[in-house]
């Protein structure tokens, strides 16, 4: 029952999402962009975030990667292999590659240590911290394997008022929108 209510739920926020005004998405990326920042800034014992290379209608996380780079914290970006999401150490001259999902991937060493904070892209989000991705898996299982501190990024039409939740499905600690931020019950330290 809940794939079905999942599928139909993915399916009203892709197309949601696709008719979005470009203009709308540059400037609702910069102000969730600048509200990273300050988030970022203000707990400066985090020092190595995993975020994202956005793709189509997404939040776009080009200014924030440079951010995290400009700012001598590490970087590391999702590349997908054998449907599992293989976590590579980015710099300003990593190469790129367009990977099996149209997006761009880095080349580059699996990197293993620990990872202090991860940037989380959606399809939709809820107050409560619930995600609904594309229905692969990829972050949901990577995320069962770290202990990491964890927050989605989407746009105001991204948020509803509640995402339908399978056991594996991975709360977030906080959600930031263009209008809104929701801490979940949670704390950084």
């Amino acid at each position: 029952m809940i794939s079905i209510i999942k599928k139909d739920v993915r399916t009203l926020l892709r197309n949601s999402r696709n008719i979005l005004d470009k203009n709308y998405i540059l400037d609702s990326s910069a102000i969730i962009t600048q509200k990273l920042i300050k988030f970022i800034e203000s707990h400066p014992n985090i020092t190595t975030i995993m975020s994202y290379m956005s793709f189509e209608n997404e939040v776009k996380t080009n200014e924030i990667n440079n951010f995290i780079l400009d700012s001598k914290r590490n970087l590391i970006l999702p590349k997908i292999f054998n449907d599992e999401i293989i976590p590579i150490k980015a710099n300003f001259d990593s190469k790129m590659q367009t990977g099996s999902l149209g997006i761009k991937e880095p080349l580059g060493e699996s990197y293993n240590d620990s990872i202090d904070l991860f940037i989380v892209p959606g399809l939709g989000f809820d107050k409560s911290g619930n995600r609904i991705g594309f229905g692969k898996g990829y972050y949901d299982r990577f995320l069962d394997t770290k202990n990491t501190y964890k927050i989605g990024i989407c746009f105001d039409i991204q948020l509803i008022d509640s995402v339908p939740m399978d056991y594996h499905d991975k709360k977030m600690d906080v959600i930031i929108t263009d209008s809104k931020e929701f801490f979940c019950p949670c704390t950084i330290e």
